[in-house]
């Protein structure tokens, strides 16, 4: 490697070298040789007629882009009880459990999102019916998906918490924890 990269930007002993033929010279090659982009300040600063071209196949100017990603929808689930979820202000967060609610149980939220961070954007429970035609009754036992939405609106941290709350009880037999960080 050390051999084809003193070769390729002038420096070899061998004039009849074809790396040396093909790449002496002072301006930049048309396509940049795979090995100047691997080469060590020590080997481009120790010579004075290539170093011009070999450094302007292997420098960019940084870019600074202040364009932000699109707003998504982050969905959070049972499995992310208890984690810590990472936002940027403007994106929507759906928080999602289920539960018997044919058995009586329900899934209540005991600790909004700090409205400087979150605005509340409402509420929906639904659960499977007995046929697909529209407005058909639930199927008796089945499973009830809750659904809280949040937009995110400044950039901070904090929370949401539920229960999990059987039929006339005022204790939750489960807790589900989110922490969140929202950046802008």
């Amino acid at each position: 490697m050390a051999a084809a990269l003193v070769a390729s930007i002038g420096l070899g002993g061998c004039s009849s070298s074809p790396a040396k033929t093909a790449h002496s010279t002072t301006t930049a090659p048309t396509t940049a040789p795979t090995a100047s982009t691997s080469t060590t300040p020590a080997a481009v600063s120790s010579t004075t007629t290539s170093t011009a071209a070999v450094r302007s196949t292997t420098t960019s100017t940084p870019v600074r882009t202040t364009t932000t990603a699109p707003p998504k929808t982050v969905t959070a689930g049972a499995a992310d009880n208890g984690q810590t979820i990472a936002m940027h202000v403007g994106d929507t967060l759906e928080v999602v459990l289920s539960g018997c609610g044919g058995c009586g149980y329900q899934w209540e939220m005991t600790g909004q999102p700090n409205p400087v961070v979150f605005r509340y954007e409402g509420e929906s429970t639904s659960s499977p019916t007995s046929s697909t035609a529209p407005g058909a009754a639930p199927v008796v036992g089945s499973p009830v998906t809750y659904t809280w939405t949040f937009k995110a609106l400044s950039a901070h941290t904090t929370g949401f918490l539920a229960g999990y709350y059987p039929p006339s009880q005022k204790q939750p037999t489960q807790t589900y924890t989110l922490h969140l960080v929202v950046s802008s």
